[in-house]
């Protein structure tokens, strides 16, 4: 049933979602597995979708860390909430991901995952999100990203010391992962 109702929403703005289909748990495992989960307390989802990565984060979390997802698609705000069940350690907000540093001091937060669909937003906008999270990152933190090309590499590679790309065919559509190190 998750899987229709992200279908449903995605189609009533594809612009807003970039995808027609929950992520796979063979993309979930290549986003997820770069991160360090026994140091990462403090966690910042963006674009949570139905919440289908979202569980899986806080499935891996410390007891003790926290984790605030973003997602400024209402309908899919709900399908989150209902996914994760009010997990206590988990904070949804409908803000925009460009207001990050609203909400987070310089080098504050451990990892940033993303399924946000830069290729549909506008090269300005993407560059003011990229810039977002590099302030709130900590050194040595990670920012990890999926795409659907791997058109955003030169962008994403100038603002980190290092980027990995890495590529899953097992993914509706196959998907590019970023795992990026500041």
């Amino acid at each position: 049933m998750a899987r229709i109702d992200f279908l449903r929403t995605a189609m009533k703005d594809i612009t807003q979602t970039g995808s027609v289909w929950e992520s796979s748990r063979f993309l979930i495992k290549k986003l997820l597995d770069p991160v360090d989960w026994s140091t990462a307390t403090n966690i910042v989802e963006l674009g949570t979708g139905n919440g289908v990565i979202t569980k899986a984060i806080l499935e891996r979390m410390r007891p003790d860390a926290r984790m605030t997802a973003y997602e400024i698609n209402t309908d899919f705000l709900e399908l989150t909430r209902t996914r994760i069940a009010a997990d206590k350690r988990c904070t949804l907000s409908d803000e925009s991901a460009e207001l990050l540093t609203a909400n987070y001091g310089d080098g504050s937060v451990d990892t940033i995952i993303s399924s946000l669909p830069f290729a549909m937003m506008d090269e300005r906008l993407q560059e003011t999100i990229l810039q977002q999270i590099h302030l709130v990152l900590k050194p040595g933190g990670q920012y990890l990203q999926y795409q659907y090309a791997p058109t955003k590499y030169r962008m994403i590679t100038r603002r980190f010391k290092r980027v990995r790309l890495d590529y899953t065919l097992l993914n509706i559509p196959p998907a590019f992962v970023y795992s990026c190190m500041k």
